[in-house]
């Protein structure tokens, strides 16, 4: 799984579940990342 550069840390369970609203690209590479590890 590839880090997006915006989020270099490891994100929580809590933060992956409920992650904060996000917009443009951000939230398209967001759903990318989503389908590939789901």
């Amino acid at each position: 799984m590839t880090e997006t550069p915006t989020e270099p840390r490891a994100i929580s369970d809590e933060e992956w579940d409920n992650p904060k609203p996000l917009t443009g690209k951000d939230l398209e590479i967001h759903q990318q990342n989503v389908l590939n590890v789901r």
